[in-house]
Parts: C-alpha cells; sequence; structure tokens
C-alpha cells in the first residue's frame, strides 16, 4: 500500500473517530439516564408487588373466614333441621 494512501486512511480514521466522540457521549449519557429510569420504575414495581402481596395475603386470609364461617352454618343448619324435626315429632305424639 502506498505511503500516501495509508497516511490518508489514517487521518480518515482520526478525523471518523472526533467526529464521533459527542455521538457516543451522548449515547453514553442516554444509556444513564434509561438505566436510572429503568431503575426507578423497578423500584416502583416492587412497591408494587409488595402491596399487591399484602393485598393477597388479606384476601386469602378473608376467604378462609369465609369458608369456616360456611361450614359452621352448614353445621348449625343440620342441627336446627334436627331439632325442628324433633319437635314436630313431639306435637305429633302430643296431638
Amino acid at each position: 500500500m502506498p505511503v500516501t494512501q495509508q497516511i490518508i486512511k489514517t487521518i480518515v480514521r482520526q478525523q471518523i473517530k472526533e467526529e464521533l466522540v459527542p455521538t457516543n457521549q451522548k449515547i453514553d449519557s442516554l444509556a444513564r439516564d434509561t438505566d436510572k429510569k429503568f431503575a426507578t420504575v423497578n423500584q416502583r414495581f416492587d412497591v408494587v408487588n409488595t402491596k399487591l402481596d399484602k393485598v393477597m395475603e388479606i384476601v386469602v386470609d378473608f376467604a378462609g373466614q369465609v369458608k369456616k364461617f360456611d361450614e359452621e352454618q352448614t353445621v348449625l343448619s343440620d342441627h336446627v333441621s334436627n331439632l325442628t324435626d324433633r319437635v314436630e315429632k313431639i306435637e305429633l305424639a302430643i296431638n
């Protein structure tokens, strides 16, 4: 390769590098800003997830209590039905 061509390539490469410095700096700055924004969004998601976990605990506890109440109602209903049957038998026996 002739010396002149080598010198021209070197000068062109150096010029391109110098021209790209502001662009690279801008890209780096945008990348840092984007990273900060993603970090902020992730922190907010963590807060939301923590709150959702608490809500889910409350919902699960409430559902358990409703199920327990329903089971108690079923047992009490059966007792009332048995007592009603006994009262009807006694009424029939008296009459």
